[in-house]
């Protein structure tokens, strides 16, 4: 894996990242590397990220339960290790697509789903399929954590609501594209509640900029807009479960 990063303020990896990247591997779906880490023995969980972070969120869960259970994560395309298209819908559907073939592809039958944040939305997509008996595995048991998933009475940073409306497309890429390593950082401070090293700070912020993610942060959020399309499908299939 080539651990070149050529986006704002960083030519290379620091040695934290470097360690998180060498302990996954990459899945080539559609012609796009998708990055994920499996880890420990028995049930499996399948753990699914939220926005705009990566995989990594689910590091000291992983840590804890990793004696107990078969920890499968895995970075969305767009985010964190995986790879960034610029000619990609970031549709919640692709998402969950390559969530299935990702456990087909490690031969996982079976699976409990925990998700967070935007990932609740992938997450309800896999209900949606299961209900409809066209899911590719045995889904176990959900857990879902601080989703939004009722779009219509979530609070999104003003910058996301911006990309919501045509009118103001062109003011959030504006706005997305102000950003630099340090304000990036300090944005995962503000998030995390200050409770994460320098060294996590840093970490989450170069899997933010690889490929400059920053630049795809317009397309990602479409991901609100979807929420409200198919919000009968997502949210009737968390109800049904």
């Amino acid at each position: 894996m080539n651990d070149t990063n050529k986006s704002k303020g960083y030519e290379k990896f620091s040695p934290a990242t470097t360690a998180w990247m060498k302990s996954g591997n990459y899945l080539t779906v559609d012609g796009r590397q998708i990055f994920y880490t499996d880890r420990g023995k028995g049930p499996v969980i399948l753990l699914i990220h939220g926005h705009p972070s990566s995989c990594n969120d689910w590091e000291g869960v992983c840590d804890r339960l990793e004696s107990q259970a078969r920890l499968v994560a895995f970075d969305m395309i767009g985010w964190g290790l995986s790879d960034k298209p610029e000619a990609f819908s970031y549709s919640l559907f692709q998402q969950a697509d390559m969530a299935e073939a990702l456990l087909k592809a490690l031969d996982i039958t079976e699976a409990h789903v925990a998700s967070h944040d935007l990932g609740t939305s992938v997450h309800t997509e896999l209900l949606a399929r299961n209900l409809e008996g066209s899911l590719s595995f045995k889904l176990l048991s959900s857990l879902i954590t601080d989703g939004s998933i009722l779009q219509w009475v979530s609070n999104e940073p003003p910058s996301q609501n911006l990309a919501q409306s045509n009118d103001t497309l062109f003011l959030a890429m504006e706005e997305f594209n102000k950003g630099t390593p340090a304000s990036y950082a300090e944005d995962f401070k503000n998030m995390t509640l200050g409770n994460l090293s320098d060294e996590a700070i840093q970490l989450k912020t170069e899997l933010f900029c690889y490929q400059n993610q920053f630049r795809r942060l317009t397309a990602q959020s479409n991901y609100m807009r979807e929420r409200y399309i198919h919000s009968e499908r997502w949210v009737g299939a968390m109800e049904k479960t």
